[in-house]
């Protein structure tokens, strides 16, 4: 049986370019005992309009990397480019946003 925590925040001044944005920390438990071992966790960024900008899967990737996917809005609002699930060397809590260099680079 999995359960699932659902935590909401909001970035404070130490994050300074997603000062703006709001996280979503989705907690999956893999066991009933609910222990962080066998945890998934999903941090979702999103901009002032509610649009998912930023997704980071921690620890998801095959060699224990972080699976970022990136999403970039035009001038109306539409989806401009999303990117492809990219593996990322696991980091500590986002303090800027992947530059389409670091994912193009990560591919």
């Amino acid at each position: 049986m999995q359960s699932t925590l659902l935590i909401a925040t909001a970035i404070v001044a130490a994050v300074p370019c997603y000062a703006a944005h709001n996280r979503v920390t989705v907690t999956t438990y893999g066991d009933a005992a609910g222990t962080a071992a066998r945890a998934a966790v999903t941090e979702m960024y999103f901009d002032g309009l509610g649009r998912q900008t930023l997704s980071v899967s921690r620890g998801a990737g095959g060699a224990g990397e972080d699976v970022w996917t990136r999403t970039d809005y035009d001038r109306r609002g539409n989806v401009w480019r999303q990117w492809s699930p990219t593996p990322v060397a696991a980091s500590a809590p986002l303090t800027t946003p992947p530059s389409a260099q670091a994912l193009e680079s990560a591919a």
